[in-house]
């Protein structure tokens, strides 16, 4: 919508690639998450045989759930060419995917591998996570490409709250984060 002129701004955990880099401007990353992976507990035992579970993540195969059409399905391509990139219409059916063991293993940002087991503890029986290392998506917030003066105000404001965004903070301490928010807007009133 943005690079359509239906919006002036998207803000979500937006990851910055270079096809959306070439339509629209991004601010500088406001958070620098690390890609990771939800593995079915059961699938991963069935191919590590004697192997440790680090070497048999490392050559993983099998079926791997995605979000369609999102910037996790390009990276999963990218990424794990050896296995069958399996787009689903929401993250909740590619986790259900992984639930039910239609699929190894599902492929997005940290916040919302980790989210699946911080939301239901039981679901760490069948279920582990997995944080890549190096491998980071960069959000960003997206404004129009003649929109320069916006994206510097939008850089200002952001490194004026000086959050210093985080995965466990963002899952464990957003309530202090919306606390620091506030505090920071009153203080320029």
């Amino acid at each position: 919508m943005v690079e359509e002129g239906k919006a002036d701004i998207a803000i979500c955990k937006l990851s910055i690639t270079f096809n959306r880099a070439q339509k629209v401007l991004f601010t500088k990353p406001y958070i620098r998450l690390r890609k990771a992976l939800l593995i079915n507990r059961v699938l991963l035992q069935k191919q590590q045989g004697k192997r440790s579970k680090y070497e048999t993540i490392q050559t993983l195969e099998g079926k791997l759930a995605v979000i369609g059409n999102s910037s996790y399905e390009d990276y999963a391509k990218q990424r794990f060419v050896h296995m069958e990139i399996v787009p689903y219409p929401t993250w909740q059916d590619a986790v259900n995917a992984v639930r039910q063991q239609q699929v190894v293993a599902a492929f997005r940002d940290e916040v919302e591998i980790k989210k699946v087991i911080v939301d239901n503890n039981n679901d760490a029986v069948n279920v582990m996570t997995v944080v890549l290392d190096n491998d980071f998506d960069n959000k960003g917030i997206a404004v129009s490409r003649d929109a320069g003066y916006l994206k510097y105000l939008l850089e200002l404001y952001m490194d004026n709250l000086n959050l210093e965004l985080t995965a466990n903070r963002v899952l464990f301490d957003y309530p202090k984060l919306i606390e620091h928010i506030h505090r920071n807007q009153l203080k320029e009133d």
